[in-house]
């Protein structure tokens, strides 16, 4: 799997070659109308989200919706804005997705690099995102700080972007 996230009924999604599949029920169930491989997942109030080269996907407990965003093939990670929509981690930028159309990020105004790998939401509603040369904290579409290695980062690429158990931080992991 590519891809994998449990949701508030302990349901699994996974994202493979051939599609999303679910794991509910004790039973293993492919999911129509999406198309893979599918990358990457996540839940939100509105479904879960489905993201890969094929297109983006939200099942919203009884259908699957495609959306009609044209992003990046290079999907890496996507979770919710907690407001409707989504952001979406790529090769060639950062991209914020809702009812009211596709924005895309790649320039080092608001990224440090094109190449984002990890997306969390920290406290404030801050997107944090991650990846080649450190992480972004992003407040309202603007670059609110960067912490590099120089900052006790001890890589320039960065990985993976959670929150902690309790949701109070962001902590990010590197290869």
């Amino acid at each position: 799997a590519f891809g994998v996230v449990a949701d508030k009924e302990c349901n699994v999604w996974m994202g493979k070659w051939k599609g999303v599949f679910i794991f509910k029920n004790k039973t293993l169930q492919f999911l129509n109308g999406t198309d893979g491989p599918v990358a990457a997942i996540c839940t939100s109030n509105e479904g879960v989200y489905f993201a890969g080269p094929k297109g983006i996907w939200l099942y919203n407990g009884k259908e699957v919706e495609r959306e009609n965003y044209a992003v990046a093939r290079s999907v890496r990670k996507i979770i919710s804005d907690n407001s409707n929509g989504i952001w979406l981690a790529s090769d060639v930028g950062l991209y914020h997705c809702n009812a009211g159309g596709k924005k895309h990020f790649m320039d080092t105004s608001l990224l440090l690099s094109a190449y984002v790998k990890g997306l969390a939401i920290g406290l404030g509603d801050t997107l944090w995102a991650g990846g080649l040369g450190g992480v972004n904290i992003i407040d309202k579409d603007k670059r609110e700080r960067v912490i590099k290695p120089k900052e006790g980062r001890q890589s320039l690429y960065l990985n993976c972007l959670n929150k902690d158990d309790n949701g109070t931080s962001v902590i990010g992991t590197t290869e």
